[in-house]
């Protein structure tokens, strides 16, 4: 049994507050005792162990079954501030419970498990008697917020060793906790810090429970709750995605297999409308899902399901959920905030999962889709990127093999044929890459070329390589490091390109350089054959690496300022207008850098930023124009992912520069595209 008071700490009480625990400690407390207890806790400076044999006596006594008022004395019709509270004193009491620190000190295994019951009983009579909460006097209108409280007192309960941890009744709390917090929502009265205790206290629900369905609804319903505090969100995602990584091992139990209700539940509730465009800002739950990790989560919950399939068990609900949801995440694996996972769903197996369910019988749905936007959108858009190849090559092989199987979905493999020798020169190259022990100094003056390992990082920026403290000095003092120092490591520590590894931007730099040197090659051989015909020819050449921030100039100056040191170019920034004057302005600029050849100046590099998309969603594509003195012009456009393919291709960018160029320099272009 709960403790009754102790003569000793009423005794050490000042007289006035000896009375109101008299009064409060009754075995059958009075309607006052709301503000009895209210008057004992201003009164009382004693230790909390005393206050605990205070407290406790009244909440078990309280929290008695007996005293919860009858169905026809609180019907909504026949409120009274009297019912009122009775709810009231309940709630009120129940945050003794969540004193998990002496809970064992004081309640006894034979007392909590008289305790639990109780309280279930009376979190059945909240449920069902929110209504009674309107008539609370405005004078005590915050008290809804201790609602909340009961969740993280049950979560400590659950904690407790006496408690059968396999309660039935806990969706009853959480539509209990939902209630309280809608009102207090509803009635403008802030809420931060109860918010995140109950995320914490459904935290401990979920990992207790190992899958109760009902409770993870109520939890998603929360989330709907307007007027949230910010973190919250992020505190509730981060417990969904918990509760989902155990997917996969709920999945197997002993010779069981089966897939849980319970996630399958959140997968759905999830799979409903998404954002549009990848604008998280009209669901802050999705942006807090995304940070979380949902996209990976997902991957590895798809090839359990995909296993347990081929083991002779098909989920088809789950199957189809799954593959919905990863559809509708689509635009997260092209979006800055989202692509940071790219690496790690393509390396969980997500190409080798949707491969493997498109090639066997089962039809399910949008496989044939989400594997059409992997081919076609985000593989080719991701080639460059270094730990999207290694997640790729682990499996190349058996992807090859899948992907050679003609099945009912042959049309997708098409899709695939296209992509493949684009992914397999960027494999090779890649293979080039890990293979190469040689690196350059990043100081323009050396260049020299020597073992990586004897190569020294820049402390600050951690990108740039130095054959010696000298050249690093030398760098900072008389070349162009102390003006792109900051913004590398912006780029890799501060956002902007959080997407983007070290190793990711060195493999970019790695191949800029040799395509920059295969394309100049070419150029030059076509330049010296106009030089024969006293026909000299300019030079288009697309190169579509995807930029990783929101100004694709500032990736251009970082990441092809080192690669594009050892041709020895200058760069120069030219922030384009919108709209026609894009083509005069680049055609101003295309005059000056003719005229510069002209006087066979050394090789130059200008770069360009020319907005793409209309008024409403319009992007910035770099240009960067190379005038080399045997050459009129070569013109390198590298692609910015934001710009949406048919933009890309539509004349207003390459047609613009195309136009140019026959403008000002006669005869036709030659595109080269890779």
């Amino acid at each position: 049994m709960v403790p009754e008071c102790k003569p000793s700490v009423l005794e050490r009480l000042p007289l006035r507050a000896r009375l109101v625990a008299k009064s409060v400690c009754t075995p059958k407390p009075s309607i006052s005792t709301i503000t009895d207890m209210r008057r004992l806790l201003e009164l009382i400076d004693v230790s909390t162990d005393d206050l605990m044999h205070l407290y406790l006596p009244v909440c078990y006594v309280t929290l008695d079954p007996a005293r919860i008022p009858r169905k026809d004395v609180y019907e909504p019709d026949h409120g009274s501030v009297e019912t009122a509270r009775h709810i009231h004193l309940a709630v009120l009491l129940i945050p003794a419970i969540q004193k998990n620190s002496l809970m064992g000190k004081y309640i006894s295994d034979a007392a909590a498990e008289e305790m639990l019951p109780r309280f279930w009983a009376w979190a059945k009579f909240l449920q069902h008697s929110h209504a009674q909460l309107t008539h609370i006097p405005a004078n005590e209108r915050a008290e809804p917020l201790l609602y909340t409280s009961s969740l993280v007192a049950v979560g400590h309960f659950c904690d407790h060793d006496a408690i059968n941890r396999d309660v039935a009744e806990l969706d009853e709390l959480f539509v209990v906790c939902g209630l309280g917090w809608r009102l207090a929502s509803d009635r403008g009265i802030g809420v931060g810090r109860q918010r995140r205790r109950v995320y914490r206290g459904m935290q401990k629900l979920l990992d207790t429970t190992d899958g109760v369905l009902s409770p993870v609804e109520q939890a998603l319903a929360l989330s709907e709750i307007r007027g949230s505090v910010g973190g919250t969100e992020l505190d509730l995602a981060r417990v969904l995605v918990q509760h989902l990584k155990a997917t996969p091992r709920r999945m197997q139990q002993g010779s069981n297999i089966s897939f849980p209700d319970g996630a399958l539940s959140i997968l759905r509730r999830l799979s409903g409308p998404t954002p549009v465009d990848g604008d998280t800002s009209s669901s802050p739950l999705w942006a807090a899902l995304v940070t979380s990790g949902i996209t990976t989560v997902l991957v590895r919950i798809l090839r359990s399901t995909v296993e347990a399939t081929e083991a002779g068990l098909y989920f088809p609900d789950a199957h189809k959920t799954l593959v919905s949801l990863l559809y509708n995440f689509e635009w997260l694996l092209t979006s800055a905030t989202g692509s940071a996972d790219l690496p790690r769903a393509l390396a969980d197996g997500l190409l080798h999962s949707l491969l493997r369910l498109a090639g066997s019988r089962m039809q399910v749905n949008p496989v044939p889709e989400m594997l059409s936007e992997l081919f076609d959108d985000i593989i080719p858009t991701n080639v460059y990127r270094a730990s999207v190849l290694r997640a790729i090559a682990a499996d190349i092989n058996e992807i090859r093999r899948l992907a050679g199987l003609r099945t009912h979905v042959a049309p997708l493999f098409d899709d695939w044929e296209r992509v493949a020798p684009r992914l397999d020169e960027r494999l090779a190259l890649y293979a080039r890459y890990k293979a190469e022990r040689v690196g350059v100094c990043g100081n323009p003056a050396c260049l020299r070329k020597c073992a990586k390992a004897d190569l020294r990082r820049c402390g600050t920026c951690k990108v740039s390589l130095y054959c010696s403290k000298a050249c690093q000095r030398a760098d900072w003092k008389d070349g162009d490091h102390r003006g792109i120092c900051s913004t590398q490591r912006a780029v890799l520590f501060d956002g902007y390109g959080a997407n983007l590894s070290l190793h990711d931007i060195e493999f970019l730099r790695f191949q800029m350089t040799h395509d920059l040197a295969r394309t100049r090659v070419r150029a030059q051989a076509l330049a010296q054959q106009g030089e024969a015909t006293k026909h000299k020819q300019p030079v288009i050449t697309l190169f579509e690496y995807a930029t990783m921030s929101d100004d694709p100039v500032v990736d251009i100056d970082v990441y092809a300022s080192a690669a594009l040191r050892e041709f020895r170019y200058d760069a120069e920034v030219y922030d384009g207008p919108a709209g026609p004057e894009t083509v005069r302005a680049i055609g101003r600029l295309a005059e000056a850098y003719l005229a510069r050849a002209r006087r066979n100046v050394r090789t130059q590099l200008h770069i360009a930023r020319v907005p793409v998309g209309g008024p409403v969603r319009q992007r910035h594509v770099p240009v960067m124009f190379v005038t080399d003195p045997l050459l009129c012009m070569e013109v390198m456009m590298i692609k910015a992912v934001a710009a949406p393919r048919e933009e890309w291709d539509s004349p207003t960018v390459v047609g613009y520069c195309v136009k140019l160029l026959e403008e000002r320099v006669g005869g036709r272009p030659e595109e080269r595209h890779y």
